[in-house]
């Protein structure tokens, strides 16, 4: 096997990708989705309910810039973010190049570094800033935010009950709706089931969407449930159905 590197920016980290021998004059896509580039909202609120481990896995290496690293350090001194990353949680954190596109948004300087960080390593941005990540989807950067991280975490099997885990991100300061929660949720449950992964402990299931046809399931019933995947299994069973348009987009979380 041969292979072929590159070296991302000013990070330190090299992406490299494995080239079969036959095939060995067809350059392949290095596996950047393995990268996120972190800003100080997901740090911050994940960092409240001590779950920072959600942002980095065994396949997954979290980059921090420099610039977020400041704006962390420099917030109240009892912030689990700021006392985390003083222990060296993260670290290094490289410096962000300069992205003119980027500049253009004229977003925040933490912003700013991500996504210039993303672009130039074409690696996922996490980020919760509505304008920050309108500026990622016109510049065509990877996107997601401390939604995605916690329902790609419960496909995962890394968390517990992601609903339960939303309104306690919620509580500490984590802006969202119902709505988007609801969504994200039974996108998560959907996107499981149709890997055929199966939950130790609960069989088998089919999607949402093909049990209930073109209904989702109420958000209010969605965030009552805080136990065990048989238990939101059955609760899901139980819960009121709305219906929502046939029109309606898919959101992706990464």
């Amino acid at each position: 096997m041969r292979t072929s590197s590159t070296r991302c920016a000013d990070t330190g980290y090299r992406l490299s990708s494995r080239l079969p021998k036959r095939y060995s004059r067809t350059p392949t896509k290095p596996l950047v989705d393995r990268i996120r580039v972190v800003n100080a909202s997901p740090l911050i609120t994940l960092a409240k309910v001590g779950r920072l481990d959600l942002l980095s896995a065994r396949d997954v290496r979290m980059v921090i810039p420099n610039a977020v690293a400041e704006e962390v350090l420099a917030g109240p001194q009892e912030d689990p973010a700021r006392i985390a990353l003083s222990k060296g949680f993260g670290a290094p954190y490289p410096p962000a190049p300069v992205d003119l596109d980027v500049l253009g948004w004229s977003l925040g300087s933490g912003e700013t570094a991500v996504l210039s960080l993303a672009r130039s390593c074409q690696a996922v941005a996490v980020l919760d800033d509505k304008e920050a990540r309108a500026a990622a989807a016109v510049l065509g950067i990877r996107l997601s935010g401390t939604l995605g991280i916690v329902v790609q975490a419960a496909r995962e099997g890394r968390v517990h009950s992601a609903a339960a885990l939303l309104r306690d991100l919620r509580e500490v300061g984590l802006r969202l709706d119902d709505s988007t929660i609801a969504k994200a949720l039974a996108s998560g449950l959907e996107c499981s089931s149709s890997r055929g992964s199966k939950i130790p402990g609960r069989p088998r299931h089919a999607t949402l969407a093909s049990r209930y046809g073109r209904r989702t399931v109420s958000a209010r019933h969605v965030l009552a449930v805080r136990t065990s995947p048989p238990t939101v299994t059955r609760r899901v069973r139980r819960a009121s159905l709305s219906a929502s348009s046939a029109t309606s987009r898919p959101i992706l979380f990464l």
